[in-house]
């Protein structure tokens, strides 16, 4: 008997090691080898108690036509949502369905809505930049003066690799925020 127990202890610690191992490979694999795409957003820079300093994203809803079985109409689902680039070079959501696409990339969306009878509002899941605690503030700083800018663009590189998502990087007119925070901080120096 005690050695089935202490069997089983072993095989619930082993799954509990193995869990976040699993989720970290699969974030680390798509950075690696997943297809770039930029996404066109706006930036506020809030704090989390629990996970620390990071940039709030927000990227436009997408409403896009639902191929597939229908949803509930006032309830969430899961759809998968194929991606698609402007002529800007700027990501987009083509299509949404209630099956993965055999070809092309796709990010599997959970918070998906029927917003008509046949169109889908999608809100992508890009919504945290996160960044060491000592930059966060001064990425608040920098982008506070280049939000105050109209003429300043925000954009988010993400990479998307069979459905799953992972942002890559945040940049302000082209330059990565951390680039932006590191000139800010040169001049505040001198």
């Amino acid at each position: 008997m005690k050695k089935v127990l202490f069997l089983l202890i072993v095989l619930v610690a082993a799954i509990q090691l193995a869990t976040p191992g699993v989720m970290i490979a699969k974030h680390e694999r798509t950075l690696r080898e997943g297809e770039v795409f930029k996404f066109k957003t706006t930036v506020v820079d809030p704090y989390d108690a629990f996970r620390g300093r990071y940039v709030r994203l927000a990227v436009q809803t997408a409403r896009v036509p639902f191929h597939g079985e229908s949803l509930p109409h006032k309830r969430r689902g899961t759809v998968f949502a194929e991606l698609d680039t402007d002529e800007n070079g700027f990501a987009y959501v083509r299509r949404a369905s209630r099956r993965a696409p055999e070809e092309g990339a796709y990010i599997t969306v959970k918070d998906a809505r029927l917003s008509q009878h046949t169109n889908l509002s999608i809100r992508l899941p890009i919504e945290r930049f996160y960044l060491p605690e000592g930059e966060a503030p001064r990425a608040e700083v920098v982008y506070a003066q280049a939000a105050s800018d109209r003429n300043r663009e925000a954009v988010v590189v993400a990479r998307v690799l069979n459905g799953n998502l992972v942002l890559e990087n945040l940049l302000i007119d082209g330059v990565p925020i951390r680039e932006w925070i590191a000139t800010a901080s040169t001049k505040m120096e001198n």
